[in-house]
């Protein structure tokens, strides 16, 4: 019997999973920010998950965000132009994004990424697109 309050009063304090491995990430805003990634259809609802869970940044989490950064930048590119107005407001949640255009992703869609910002370019996003360029370069050539 003290074996096993040994085994889980250890398991308390170890076995906190993957949510719990970041500082300021509790198990259940982890499996909260997991749920939701599935979500994440918008710049907007992107932005306001940043705003809650960007310190569940990690593992099936951190994937979850790449893929839905991806769908944005692979199916709905026209709507590029709402990131800037967000990234505004809080300069890291523009880094955060670079940042998941990752080696996470499918190939294919890093390819029409970069293709995107390649030839679809919009208006006044130069440094955005250039910098989205050099993230797929990273996520390539650094697998």
């Amino acid at each position: 019997m003290r074996v096993l309050g040994f085994v889980l009063a250890l398991c308390l304090f170890s076995c906190n999973g993957a949510y719990g491995q970041r500082p300021g990430c509790t198990a259940k805003q982890g499996l909260r920010a997991e749920y939701e990634t599935d979500n994440l259809k918008g710049w907007d609802s992107l932005y306001i998950w940043y705003v809650r869970y960007h310190n569940c940044d990690e593992g099936a989490i951190a994937e979850g965000y790449a893929e839905a950064v991806a769908r944005l930048m692979v199916d709905h590119w026209s709507t590029l132009p709402k990131f800037p107005t967000l990234y505004k407001s809080s300069p890291k949640f523009r880094t955060f994004v670079l940042k998941h255009i990752d080696a996470t992703l499918a190939m294919n869609d890093l390819e029409r990424i970069r293709k995107n910002a390649i030839g679809g370019c919009p208006a006044n996003m130069a440094k955005d697109c250039r910098d989205i360029r050099n993230a797929v370069d990273r996520a390539i050539n650094n697998p």
